[in-house]
């Protein structure tokens, strides 16, 4: 079996267990907001998923560019969308009913969407694809939306971090503390996992290794479903 194969059979597992895990943890009842964002959360990894596996296995650039934009949907408002459910889980509703708090939640996802799907659609910001052994992968530019995008990424994480290890402070029972602590510890795992993976192959220059960020931003999700599943607010804090 050639290697984009199991690459793309990789990434499709990973879209099923997203859409899965949404599935099994809402019981497919939607009437809650938190029940709701988990469910646009799996999509997400899902869409973002299934155009990694387009981006690698397909038979040609441009089946595979398709794929690449697909994905790049996914991944643009992940990160603002496991902000806003971090807010959600720890009980920040009075700052999640200030009209402010929106903006600044999605507009940098936004606009990796348009910087990264919307621009390369009207020939603008186009990323280069190359076939290797792995499949096709995109070649870094290392231009000014690489740099925002690494701002957004690695701020709206460490953000997460920061409001979980706050939530633990405040949290009125051992039993709620050890689950912040379970999500924050899956949060830096994904997080350490996709930064070093990504500084590996800038460090060597290896083109050829595709990313793997979606199959490593599934450790916080299923921490999230199990969560979402035991039907708990992990904090009440009335911030």
């Amino acid at each position: 079996m050639a290697y984009s194969t199991i690459m793309g059979v990789l990434f499709i597992t990973c879209a099923g267990i997203s859409f899965a895990l949404g599935l099994y943890a809402t019981n497919v009842v939607f009437k809650t907001p938190i029940n709701r964002l988990l469910m646009i959360i799996c999509i997400a990894l899902m869409i973002w998923s299934l155009g990694l596996a387009i981006t690698v296995a397909a038979e040609n650039a441009n089946i595979s560019m398709s794929g690449h934009l697909l994905a790049l949907i996914g991944w643009g408002i992940m990160y603002s969308l496991l902000l806003h459910f971090t807010l959600l889980l720890t009980g920040k509703e009075k700052l999640l009913q200030k009209w402010w708090i929106y903006p600044l939640l999605y507009l940098p996802g936004l606009a990796m969407i348009y910087a990264f799907t919307i621009l390369p659609a009207i020939g603008q910001n186009v990323d280069e694809l190359i076939h290797t052994i792995y499949g096709w992968v995109p070649v870094r530019k290392h231009d000014i939306w690489d740099y925002v995008y690494y701002a957004y990424f690695i701020g709206f994480t460490v953000t997460n971090v920061i409001v979980l290890l706050a939530a633990r402070i405040t949290s009125p029972s051992k039993k709620q503390s050890n689950k912040i602590t379970l999500l924050a510890i899956c949060y830096i795992i994904a997080f350490s996992l996709g930064t070093l993976s990504h500084l590996l192959t800038e460090l060597w220059d290896i083109l050829i290794i595709p990313r793997y960020s979606s199959v490593f931003s599934l450790i916080p999700l299923i921490a999230f479903a199990y969560v979402v599943k035991k039907d708990e607010i992990v904090s009440t804090d009335n911030v």
